[in-house]
């Protein structure tokens, strides 16, 4: 039996590790977790404080926009 590695929802997540986006953020790393495997989706406050502390654009972040602002 292989194990299989399921690819990210979310680009981030294929240069910043877990850990450091917990360190960056102060996001603990069970929320982050649960994002990256999409049993959870992202808070906009969530989404607009990656990309401001990774300096990257949202979309580029999520592939996905911000769809109201207040998270």
């Amino acid at each position: 039996m292989t194990k299989s590695t399921k690819k990210p929802l979310h680009p981030m997540f294929d240069k910043h590790t877990i850990e450091e986006l917990h360190k960056k953020t102060g996001y603990s790393m069970h929320y982050i977790l649960d994002i990256r495997t999409g049993s959870r989706p992202p808070t906009d406050r969530f989404k607009i404080l990656c990309g401001a502390v990774l300096e990257k654009p949202v979309h580029k972040l999520f592939n996905e926009e911000i769809t109201n602002g207040t998270g």
